[in-house]
């Protein structure tokens, strides 16, 4: 998942990546279910960058105030 989020990244215009992979949770046969995902990056406790993967509808927004 971290590969595929650096290739999404590499395409981003913004602090916040919204993106979709299928992810297998068990051994089913067939394709995996698309999991929908947010990635926020933002600043840590000493300035650094921080990056955040989380649900859609989970966290605070890059556009939410502190």
């Amino acid at each position: 998942m971290l590969w595929l989020l650096r290739c999404f990244i590499g395409r981003a215009k913004g602090p916040e990546l919204r993106f979709s992979l299928h992810v297998q949770n068990d051994n089913s046969e067939g394709t995996p279910p698309l999991i929908r995902l947010k990635a926020v990056c933002g600043p840590g406790d000493q300035g650094e960058p921080v990056v955040a993967i989380m649900l859609p509808d989970e966290g605070a927004s890059c556009h939410d105030a502190d």
